[in-house]
């Protein structure tokens, strides 16, 4: 039954639309926040707010380089 629940939430986090637009972005290359901000057209809480939900279920990876954060997708 846990398996089920974890397979449901990852569904339910890929369904939200700008969940999977960043996704989509960031499959395809490297990204900064502000350039994901740019090409989706979003305000930066916004992103924020996904990018926190996609990293915590390790869809998506940070790293720091000085001092902006670009994002990957896992693979």
């Amino acid at each position: 039954m846990e398996y089920m629940k974890s397979v449901e939430s990852v569904f339910d986090i890929i369904a939200e639309p700008n969940r999977r637009a960043i996704l989509s972005l960031l499959v395809s290359s490297q990204q900064a926040v502000g350039e994901i901000e740019r090409q989706l057209r979003m305000p930066q809480p916004t992103v924020s707010k996904h990018l926190r939900v996609l990293r915590e279920a390790g869809f998506v990876e940070s790293t720091v380089d000085a001092g902006e954060a670009s994002l990957t997708a896992e693979t």
